[in-house]
């Protein structure tokens, strides 16, 4: 059996052979004759997240990223990331990663010979700059350029969602950006060196602005399509239709199909001031199947769950992923989309985003995408790693940035991408490094070939197909059966003899106008009869209370008709007196128990054991929505070499109950159980020494008060009880 290590540097080998023995045949020759096109979705916005962390670096202190500060396990937090003893920062922005071999990149270069104008006459460019000039620019720009098209990319869109309106922020972080990009690459392609094309992806939400700042999407079509120079960078979609007249096909021009959508902007961008050489094609994510049989494009969609939406689960679904698809008014399938990764709900929350899993998520997602063969790929993302923060949209206690449970900034979580793991890029990174660009470069060049996985034997043992390093992940559940701390009931009027209890009917219609005693005998909107239709009477359980009666069986009813009141009812036969009011209370064993095994918690929850949830919600495989989520699920690695020094994680059966599962499970890291047999460990997996990368979240093993021969164990929060720090055991996902 090979490392992980191992198999990570076959794939490497075998992708160069892949692209330097096949891409020429593959992409030249049969992608051309398939037509395919392959884009993805690329950001330019890191000019002053870019120059803060260089001032960062110039002032001497450590240029922290979102995953090492989580690597840290509580050394560092978020706050330390930007100092508050250091300069005026140009942004407050973190990046989750470090980009691999360009560092904190940019492409911000002051335009030469500025005007001074003032800042509403377009085009803004505006004087003094107002950061530094990136430096790197020109190495960036040639190194996305091999890169993207080693993997087989025809053209980058580029993110222009969030800023509609022509200002000094959008200057900055968008147009000059552009511009740089686009010089750059008109200067590789001079020297005969090839670049991907370009198209712009932009916020159009209105005709105008009265305050007189220029649209984006107008400045974009003035400086970048309708100019002749840079329009020879941009991409036109092989599979549109052709003109009427047969003429060339138009530039293609992205707009958001969400809320600032507006189709007489959209008729506005495809004339183009009279050209009429303009596509435009609406594109976005997390819609529904009949939003992409409309023509819309999706920058990313996720797998489906058995019910028919989104889910954030990869493994142990028994289905594959099959993601929505766009669909022409015939039918046919004509975009799909892959990312890296995608988000449910706000990726930094547990089961919001499946993450990479070294590459997993891209495969099951690729499987529609060689199967299907449509004539355009769309993928997301490839550079985002600056991202919004908001607080938490989930209530629950673990609606935090996983693996920060102590930082001052857990609730101000990132909504589209997070640390190295939870991100749809797929650019390589210091923290991430490039086993996910590996994957997908490779599920790209088959695509581009049209192939599928079973094609040939070349493709089967492919990264992108070859599952042996990312199948390597097992679903655990938690359950517990019995109440840990019992809601104590209200003594009231008689009391029971040991193993039993007083049957009592809550009710919720009694509104005061009568006392309990006859409303619960006037069985008043039948509301106790139809809980206990056995029951010969009903009286209430308290004495002198009017609302929120409590019942209990009686002698007789005092029922009335419907213009009767319930405040005489009992006028004529008498108030009941209580009868019969026991009934036996079994006696259910507080039992707390994991298992990664799906059958073992089918026959769990078969025997009255309930699932414990996770906090919040994105997974298919397990129930979300606990109000504090600590004792809820989590996954494991299968394999012991997954990451140096991979811990076994073992659950001893301190008691077994009856139908022969664990009455109380013990998690242990060692093969020898300290409780109950000596000899019942079970391996359910292995968990990491470290927090970071895969696995953010500490495991705790907890004792519960009370109950000396029980334990549970608590996710990235302190147990609940006498001992809250328990013992860690290691970190899971």
């Amino acid at each position: 059996r090979r490392s992980r290590t191992e198999q990570i540097q076959i794939w490497q080998w075998t992708m160069s052979g892949w692209v330097l023995a096949v891409a020429c045949v593959m992409v030249q020759g049969t992608a051309a004759a398939t037509g395919r096109s392959a884009g993805i979705l690329y950001e330019i916005w890191h000019s002053e997240a870019a120059m803060a962390m260089a001032q960062v670096k110039d002032g001497g202190h450590p240029q922290w990223t979102t995953e090492t500060v989580i690597r840290s396990d509580g050394n560092a937090t978020l706050d330390d990331v930007f100092p508050g003893a250091g300069p005026p920062w140009f942004s407050a922005d973190m990046f989750n990663v470090e980009p691999a071999v360009l560092g904190f990149y940019c492409l911000y270069r002051a335009r030469p010979n500025p005007n001074t104008t003032k800042p509403t006459d377009p085009p803004t460019p505006y004087f003094p700059p107002p950061i530094p000039d990136c430096p790197m620019a020109s190495a960036v720009a040639k190194r996305h350029a091999e890169l993207l098209l080693s993997a087989g990319f025809d053209y980058i869109a580029v993110d222009i969602t969030n800023w509609p309106q022509v200002n000094a922020a959008t200057d900055v972080a968008i147009l000059r950006p552009l511009e740089v990009l686009m010089e750059e690459w008109l200067a590789l392609r001079a020297q005969g060196i090839p670049t991907p094309a370009i198209v712009t992806w932009c916020n159009s939400p209105r005709a105008e602005y009265t305050d007189g700042h220029m649209t984006t999407w107008q400045w974009v079509l003035d400086h970048v399509y309708n100019n002749a120079t840079r329009a020879t960078l941009l991409w036109r979609r092989p599979s549109q239709p052709s003109s009427p007249a047969g003429g060339a096909l138009k530039r293609t021009f992205f707009v958001p199909q969400n809320s600032f959508f507006n189709a007489s902007v959209n008729v506005l961008i495809e004339a183009n001031g009279g050209r009429n050489d303009i596509e435009v094609l609406s594109m976005w994510a997390m819609m529904g199947n009949s939003t992409f049989a409309q023509g819309v494009w999706g920058f990313f969609s996720g797998c489906i769950g058995a019910d028919g939406g989104m889910t954030t689960s990869m493994v142990g679904t028994g289905r594959p992923c099959n993601q929505f698809a766009t669909r022409d008014p015939s039918g046919a399938i004509t975009e799909v989309s892959a990312s890296g990764a995608y988000m449910s709900a706000q990726s930094s929350l547990p089961w919001a985003n499946p993450g990479h899993l070294r590459g997993l998520t891209l495969q099951r997602l690729f499987d529609q995408v060689l199967e299907v063969g449509a004539p355009d790929l769309f993928m997301s993302s490839f550079n985002e790693h600056i991202g919004g923060r908001q607080p938490p949209s989930q209530p629950a206690a673990t609606a935090f940035n996983m693996g920060l449970p102590n930082d001052p900034q857990s609730k101000v979580v990132w909504v589209d991408t997070y640390a190295s793991e939870f991100s749809r890029d797929i650019e390589p990174t210091v923290e991430g490094g490039d086993t996910v660009w590996q994957v997908a470069s490779s599920c790209v060049q088959l695509y581009k070939a049209g192939q599928t996985c079973t094609s040939s034997r070349e493709a089967a043992v492919s990264p992108c197909c070859d599952r042996a390093s990312t199948e390597i992940w097992n679903n655990v559940w938690s359950l517990r059966q019995g109440t840990e701390h019992p809601d104590p009931v209200k003594p009231g009027k008689v009391t029971c003899p040991p193993g039993q209890k007083v049957d009592v009917v809550d009710t919720h219609e009694d509104n005061g106008s009568c006392d309990c005693d006859e409303y619960c005998a006037s069985d008043w909107a039948t509301e106790v009869s139809a809980q206990r239709p056995a029951w010969t009477g009903a009286v209430s359980f308290d004495t002198g209370t009017s609302t929120m009666c409590r019942c209990i069986q009686a002698t007789h009813w005092c029922k009335v008709g419907p213009t009767g009141s319930c405040g005489v009812a009992c006028s004529k036969v008498g108030v009941p007196t209580p009868s019969n009011v026991c009934v036996p209370e079994p006696v259910v064993p507080l039992g707390f128990a994991v298992t990664a095994d799906p059958a073992e918690f089918a026959n769990f929850t078969a025997h009255g054991w309930s699932e414990r949830c996770a906090g919040t919600a994105g997974s298919s495989v397990f129930c979300g929505g606990d109000p504090d989520g600590r004792e809820g699920p989590f996954m494991v690695y299968t394999v012991a070499d997954a990451v140096p020094g991979a811990v076994p994680l073992h659950r001893c059966c301190a008691t077994t109950s009856p139908a022969g599962a664990c009455q109380a499970s013990y998690l242990s890291t060692v093969a020898v159980c300290p409780v109950g047999d000596p000899a019942s460990a079970t391996r359910i997996g292995y968990i990491s020494p470290r927090r970071g990368g895969e696995t953010l979240r500490a495991l705790r093993r907890c004792t519960v008060d009370g109950h000396p021969d029980l334990s549970k164990h608590a996710l990235d929060l302190p147990c609940v009880g006498a001992d809250p720090m328990g013992e860690l055991l290691g970190f899971v996902r």
